[in-house]
């Protein structure tokens, strides 16, 4: 962060190391422990030397490439213990949920975006608990077989809506993993534009998810639906959207005072903005109350209190996810230096840039089914899209094609964490949630996606081979 503000000398180096020693301090008792990670790195920059590259160079933008991502899930993490007991969220969560069948999917997959740009994860197991409650406490009438089959298929639909509205902010959030990745990838990128084209297509792909639910869903029964509807309470959403807001305001107008990239503004901004936040709502008490064995000194000050269950508790207890993903996105950039340049050039190449752009959504789904992280086939197509644009070319439709691919990934590979959360609260397997549930979704969605960027590159750039 010091580096992408104020061009420290050495501050990259810096940072890499130290993620280097975060990793490695944070490997013991680790659940998910990213052994293999460091092992394929260690070899890569290895190779690196054999071939007499410079392995120094190679290690220090890996390390620091890790060092950001490691550093957007920390203060992601800081906002989601600060939000973890507002009663402001609680609030939104239980309109979100109470809806009637009419609107109950619109407003799922919207509130789950909306508020899924603040939790990230968090927002899917908040809303899936609300879900499960709300399915729990629901009344119906009818026989065994009836109600049963009624309550499987309202917790199908409320189930997907979420991860839906959770799966679409990689699309365009500059709170997202994913959009650090891209803009990182394709730094040429025009922010803006890629912010409201993103949100375009994130709405219009939440719209589609809406228009499958209608065409393929069985009509409920009237009447029938899950707790009353909560009205009147939706000037609850406005201080959501204010911080949101306040959010992006100021990591925008610190990217433009530094001229630094967007994702360093965030970086930077939410620290500040989640303390004002958890402040306010210790003076307001407009919290849910701590349970007193959870923290005995909570009565004294919330504020502490929750800044001690952040550094104590929520933040080592995610040190397994930081590491991978911050060794991810390492790995990635070392991939994208020792694969041979020519080799990527040559393969992009094989199709025209619109296919081309088309092709690169389904190759990060595809490899997304295998296992493969979207950081690191992200990172890799996007390094051979950004050797490959022509000289003047815009990489908006590159970087919209990568984000698509990614919001798609996590709409349907079984290894991915929103598809995991989901599987959890909707009760079956993580193939079901991506391949039966999701499948029809995610295959006219990408199709939709693919001709939409492959259209916007041949009128932005025009149709060059």
């Amino acid at each position: 962060m010091a580096d992408g503000l104020f061009n420290l000398a050495g501050a990259e180096s810096l940072a890499a190391v130290s993620f280097l020693i975060f990793v490695l301090t944070a490997l013991p008792g680790s659940r998910k422990a990213p052994y293999i990670y460091i092992v394929t790195s260690a070899a890569l920059i290895i190779l690196g030397w054999f071939q007499e590259q410079d392995g120094w160079t190679w290690a220090v933008e890996a390390g620091a490439r890790g060092a950001l991502i490691a550093s957007l899930f920390a203060v992601m993490a800081l906002l989601s213990a600060v939000a973890e007991y507002s009663r402001l969220i609680a609030n939104c969560g239980d309109v979100i949920v109470h809806q009637p069948p009419g609107r109950r999917y619109i407003v799922l997959s919207a509130g789950g975006h909306l508020i899924s740009l603040l939790l990230s994860i968090g927002a899917m197991s908040l809303l899936g608990e609300l879900v499960h409650r709300a399915l729990a406490s629901h009344e119906d009438q009818g026989t065994a077989e009836e109600i049963e089959r009624r309550r499987l298929i309202r917790r199908r639909r409320m189930i997907t809506a979420v991860q839906r509205g959770f799966a679409t902010i990689s699309v365009w959030s500059p709170l997202s993993v994913s959009f650090a990745v891209v803009m990182a990838s394709l730094p040429q990128t025009d922010t803006t534009a890629f912010i409201l084209s993103g949100f375009s297509l994130a709405m219009l792909t939440l719209l589609w998810g809406w228009v499958l639910d209608r065409l393929t869903s069985p009509r409920p029964r009237p009447g029938s639906s899950p707790g009353a509807p909560k009205e009147g309470r939706w000037i609850d959403f406005l201080p959501l959207l204010g911080l949101v807001a306040a959010i992006f305001i100021m990591a925008f107008g610190l990217s433009e005072l530094f001229n630094s990239a967007i994702i360093v503004g965030v970086i930077a901004s939410i620290p500040f903005l989640a303390l004002a936040w958890l402040m306010r709502q210790s003076r307001a008490a407009t919290h849910i109350p701590l349970e007193r064995q959870e923290d005995p000194e909570h009565g004294h000050s919330y504020t502490l209190s929750t800044l001690r269950r952040y550094l104590s508790r929520l933040l080592p207890s995610q040190r397994s996810e930081i590491g991978v993903s911050g060794n991810t996105a390492a790995l990635g950039v070392l991939l994208a230096f020792a694969i041979p340049n020519d080799w990527l050039v040559g393969v992009v190449d094989l199709l025209p840039r619109p296919l081309t752009l088309a092709a690169s959504i389904w190759m990060v789904i595809l490899l997304g089914q295998l296992g493969l992280n979207p950081i690191i086939t992200t990172t890799l197509i996007g390094t051979a899209l950004a050797e490959t644009t022509l000289p003047g070319a815009s990489t908006l439709p590159a970087a919209l094609a990568l984000s698509s691919g990614w919001c798609m990934a996590v709409a349907s590979s079984p290894f991915t964490a929103g598809v995991l959360v989901a599987a959890r609260y909707g009760n079956v397997g993580p193939w079901v949630i991506g391949h039966r549930w999701n499948l029809l979704f995610w295959i006219t969605a990408s199709t939709g996606l693919g001709l939409t960027v492959g259209t916007m590159e041949i009128i932005i750039n025009g149709a060059h081979p």
